[in-house]
């Protein structure tokens, strides 16, 4: 049957009013797509080709450099925090640390996970890792198949040599002083005091595209650089509990003597460790730095 004149005028107006509707449909869509993706972009860093790829952050949480403080301010800041010393997801609302309760593994919960429970977990929902393990076995974790199409920042806590030795010796319960009065050497002091060194060395580095270095007791430049591209969370959570795993320090067993002048050790200080050269040569008295893989040299 053939359409009327009316008929035909309001079929027109109906496919008129569709196609408008999709129109602003499709640029609505359009919008939003570039918003996400613009967004998104912002969570990257830019490459040599001038693209965006995403960016995940490797945290060497070396002993004794406040590397439990910083893995817990990060996880109740933002999403995406993996660490041996808590996790975003698990993050209470309290500002407090919690037993251990970990029925598998003795002595380890949500706000102290043992290394094989991170492992069980897996690290694909992390944007930033905290771990607390050797060099060779952190490596092994940067070069996992999950991060090979991203950048990958490694985050190296600097602190100064004889001052993070006498914090080791501390955290071990050795008296400087009374090892110095029975004529122990630079050497012997260091054999005593040094607190799991295998967890830098500088072929760590090479698994690295970029490298972060810090004072150990200054986070607000890197929280500020995180801040460019780490996942914020929604709701803030406090953050003013300092994460102490060492006692109080008594300046009555760090005192030196002629068997080893405090300038002795820092000498014997800088030929044992990479760490120190690394971060003497590199950082130096500045608070940050972050350096492109390919302009840090061995030190």
């Amino acid at each position: 049957m053939g359409l009327t004149r009316r008929r035909y005028a309001v079929l027109c107006a109906g496919l008129s009013f569709s196609i408008v509707t999709v129109s602003w449909w499709t640029l609505e869509v359009d919008i939003l797509l570039k918003q996400i993706l613009t967004s998104r972009g912002k969570r990257g860093i830019e490459s040599s080709n001038g693209k965006d790829t995403p960016e995940i952050f490797f945290h060497v949480h070396l002993a004794k450099t406040a590397g439990s403080t910083v893995n817990r301010a990060v996880a109740r800041r933002y999403y995406g925090v993996c660490g041996h010393k808590g996790y975003s997801f698990s993050q209470n609302l309290e500002d407090t640390v919690r037993e251990r309760t970990d029925a598998r593994f003795a002595g380890y919960g949500l706000d102290r996970v043992h290394p094989t429970r991170m492992k069980i977990w897996g690290f694909h929902n992390c944007a930033f890792i905290s771990h607390e393990t050797g060099a060779d076995a952190f490596t092994k974790v940067v070069r996992l198949d999950t991060f090979q199409n991203v950048t990958k920042t490694g985050i190296i806590p600097c602190r100064k040599p004889v001052d993070h030795l006498l914090s080791q010796c501390n955290m071990k319960g050795i008296n400087v002083t009374n090892l110095v009065s029975n004529n122990s050497s630079c050497p012997e002091i260091i054999s005593s005091c040094s607190l799991a060194w295998d967890r830098y060395s500088d072929s760590l580095l090479d698994v690295f595209d970029r490298i972060i270095l810090f004072r150990y007791d200054d986070f607000d430049p890197l929280i500020a650089r995180l801040d460019r591209t780490m996942p914020r969370r929604v709701i803030a959570l406090a953050d003013t509990y300092y994460y102490r795993s060492n006692r109080p320090r008594n300046t009555q067993n760090e005192n030196f003597g002629i068997s080893c002048p405090i300038s002795t050790l820092r000498e014997h200080l800088m030929r044992s460790w990479s760490y120190y050269r690394l971060c003497d040569n590199l950082l130096g008295e500045a608070s940050y730095i972050e350096l492109p893989r390919e302009r840090v040299v061995y030190m």
